[in-house]
């Protein structure tokens, strides 16, 4: 994570703007500068110490990582097991398309 955020995101200009998936501040909408600067975790952090924050957390394993990971690395097609419950997340009137 750390790495792709700092290859991928952080070399971006500062005025990109990104919207998290989950922020605890429920935020919607944030930027590039922004993160880089406030963004506890990560501003001026380096690759270990990241790695230490991040495991000092103790954060449960998210509950629906195992349908998530599929379907993101399927560019958001949904698995063919996904729960019914979850099944209305696939249709791409929900996800915007």
């Amino acid at each position: 994570l750390y790495r792709s955020v700092q290859e991928k995101l952080f070399v971006l200009p500062d005025a990109t703007l990104v919207y998290p998936a989950h922020d605890y501040q429920h935020r919607h909408v944030s930027s590039i500068a922004q993160e880089k600067e406030r963004n506890p975790r990560l501003a001026g952090k380096s690759s270990a110490e990241f790695q230490a924050i991040m495991a000092d957390l103790k954060l449960a394993h998210p509950q629906k990582m195992a349908y998530a990971v599929p379907a993101n690395l399927a560019c958001g097609q949904c698995p063919e097991d996904i729960p019914e419950t979850l099944r209305r997340l696939c249709d791409p009137s929900f996800q915007g398309g």
